[in-house]
């Protein structure tokens, strides 16, 4: 593509807090070139076709600066960039769940959605 685009990742939670697995997202600056791993991702679908694109995995680094937001509510969303072509700008944002061992026991499991939005720029 000749023009900039980004992906935008709009992620909202469908339980209430507290949440047993929330997201969480490391801050740019502190992901070093080498924390990057590219994965091919392939989908297949029931008919038998098949999806193939490159993401991008992290190595765990304890430079990192990974945070989180512990009580976040069925009307909030998280907006955040999936992934930018302008190389000036920060390429994606690392993030991930995982298992918060200061939920308590017996919370219902966190149930989330997602989507992708592609802005073309001028």
């Amino acid at each position: 593509m000749a023009r900039r685009y980004a992906i935008y990742n709009v992620w909202q939670c469908l339980t209430d807090p507290p949440q047993d697995t929330p997201l969480a997202f490391c801050e740019p600056a502190s992901v070093l070139p080498e924390d990057i791993v590219g994965c091919d991702q392939v989908i297949t679908a029931r008919d038998g076709s098949t999806i193939r694109f490159e993401l991008r995995l992290y190595h765990y680094n304890p430079a990192q600066n990974w945070f989180y937001f512990p009580d976040l509510g069925r009307n909030d969303l998280m907006v955040f960039t999936g992934h930018d072509s302008d190389p000036a700008r920060p390429q994606g944002i690392a993030h991930a769940a995982f298992s918060d061992p200061t939920c308590p026991e017996g919370v219902p499991p966190r149930e989330s959605i997602d989507e992708r939005l592609i802005a073309f720029f001028e």
